[in-house]
């Protein structure tokens, strides 16, 4: 937006010019021969169209500017609800790894219970 800002000092200062060259195109025509004259005029003329250009540019730099602040805050919103979402898988993932090491856990101890049952049993057939 800065940019935008400058261009509008720009295009403000050459409509300044403008005019400025207006006013001496007056006191030339007041006082000088119809060459000088009309080499002002167009010189105006020139800078006119200049001016109406830039101001052009400035008005489709400032809308480009207003749809690119648009699409970046949408951008932000995207990304705050996939960081939510990115939080609860892994919050998920921490769940679900809890409950494989409990799983393994209680496996490991029913593998020892039904060895020490097999070993009672062993001991009472002999």
């Amino acid at each position: 937006m800065d940019h935008v800002r400058d261009a509008g000092r720009v295009i403000a200062a050459l409509g300044t010019r403008n005019a400025e060259l207006r006013r001496q195109l007056d006191e030339v025509r007041a006082g000088a021969g119809p060459e000088a004259v009309a080499a002002a005029e167009q010189r105006a003329l020139g800078l006119e169209a200049e001016v109406e250009w830039l101001r052009a540019e400035l008005l489709t730099s400032a809308e480009r500017g207003i749809e690119l602040q648009t699409r970046l805050e949408a951008s932000e919103g995207q990304n705050t609800e996939l960081q939510t979402r990115l939080k609860a898988s892994m919050a998920e993932a921490r769940s679900a790894r809890a409950d494989s090491l409990e799983l393994i856990h209680r496996l490991e101890e029913s593998r020892a219970e039904a060895w020490r049952a097999s070993e009672a049993l062993e001991a009472e057939i002999r």
